[in-house]
Formats: structure tokens, sequence, C-alpha cells
């Protein structure tokens, strides 16, 4: 039992850490979102829906962008959105009057050249962040699990002693 007990404490705390630093990742990944999120909703609001951008997922307000691009950072369909956000060719482009981008007539409706660097930068930046994060938990828990098996007292023997010894100092005065 104290050889099951001890694999338990040890899976338990593997999951505690774990979950302490997936939240870390998880808000990094969250705050890089809604960055992504807040920029695009200033660049393509005004871009009509059609396939991937559409009514309910679109970058007229700040839900439809979130929803869109987190869409987007699992690698589905970001190629076809760029080349909807990038897409001149929208029949009803129309003048939206009293707004103007880089000192150029905003069009209602077509796309825009920012959305090349808008998703590559995206796209490249959530896969380091995402990739990278989850490859150092990987090594860093290969590395430590290394280095516990290969030491000449481990956790388990360190637990048996203890239990071994408070048999023989029933006060455990001395522990």
């Amino acid at each position: 039992t104290c050889h099951v007990s001890a694999s338990l404490r040890t899976l338990i705390e593997t999951v505690s850490h774990m979950i302490k630093i997936f939240s870390k990742i998880g808000a990094q990944i969250i705050l890089l979102l809604i960055l992504f999120s807040v920029i695009g909703t200033q660049l393509f609001s005004t871009i009509q829906s059609q396939g991937v951008v559409s009514p309910e997922y679109n970058f007229s307000n700040f839900s439809g962008a979130f929803t869109l691009l987190v869409s987007a950072s699992t690698t589905e369909l970001w190629d076809q959105l760029l080349l909807e956000l990038a897409s001149d060719q929208v029949n009803a482009c129309t003048s939206v009057h009293g707004f103007f981008t880089f000192g150029k007539r905003l069009q209602s409706g077509c796309g825009s050249p920012m959305a090349y660097p808008f998703m590559i930068i995206f796209v490249f930046v959530m896969r380091i962040v995402m990739l990278n994060q989850f490859l150092g938990i990987a090594i860093d828990y290969f590395m430590e699990t290394k280095r516990e098996i290969s030491a000449p007292i481990s956790k388990e023997h360190i637990h048996r002693f203890l239990h071994k010894w408070s048999q023989y100092d029933l006060s455990l005065i001395h522990i």
C-alpha cells in the first residue's frame, strides 16, 4: 500500500503542477488572442461576410473577432481567412464617408492589404507561443523525471524510511 500511495501522491503532485503551468500558458494565449482581436477589429471591421467571415464570426465586433481568431489559431481555414480579409473583389464595395485609413478612403466590404502581415504575424506568433510552451513543459518534465530516476535516494525511499522510522519513534520527536 505504501508503493501505491507514493505513486498516487506523485501523480497528484504532477497534475497540480501541470494545472498551474497550463493556466499560465492559457493566460498568455488569451492575452495574445485579445490583442489580435482588437487589432483585427480596427483593421477589418468593415469587411463583408463571405465564406469563413460569416455574419456571426467576423471582425465587426470583439466577440466575433475573438472566436474567429481562436479558430484560426488552430490553423483551421486560416489561409482562406487571409484571402477573404485581403480580397478586394467583393461585389458590394462601397465607400464609407468620414473614415480614413493611412490617408486613403476606407471601402466598406472590401479587404485590406494589411491582412497579409496581420495573419502571417498572428499565425507565426501563435505557433511559436503554443509550440514552444508545450515543448518546454515536456522537456522540463522529462529532465526532472530523469533526475529523480538517477538520484541515489528517491522520494519513495524517503517515504519508506519515514514510515519505518515512525514505528520506532512513536512520539515522532526525532523526524
